[in-house]
């Protein structure tokens, strides 16, 4: 009789265990769940990276075109007065006191 006990004592053991392992299987699983949906819902990386880099290069273009109207700016200032120097007269139409910012 202690023999069929021990038997099943070991079988009820390999049993409990085995309830564990499914148990901690299907916890793994409803977390790998979860997180394959929050990667399912993030956005695109590469979309990301190619609107930023797009964001950059409009910036800088603001910024090339924001330096030529100053550097246009002067050359018209220059060019005034150098036509007032020589006596000519220039009718601007008040442009030199127009702030484009």
């Amino acid at each position: 009789m202690s023999i069929m006990q021990t038997k099943q004592e070991k079988a009820q053991e390999a049993i409990a265990k085995t309830n564990k392992s499914i148990a901690k299987q299907n916890e793994e699983s409803r977390k790998h769940r979860a997180l394959q949906a929050k990667i399912d819902n993030m956005p695109n990386p590469i979309k990301f990276v190619e609107q930023k880099n797009q964001w950059a290069e409009l910036r800088n273009c603001v910024k090339n075109w924001e330096r030529k109207i100053e550097i246009a700016e002067v050359a018209a200032k220059k060019a005034r007065a150098t036509i007032r120097q020589a006596g000519g007269y220039i009718d601007d139409g008040g442009m030199d006191n127009i702030d484009y910012n």
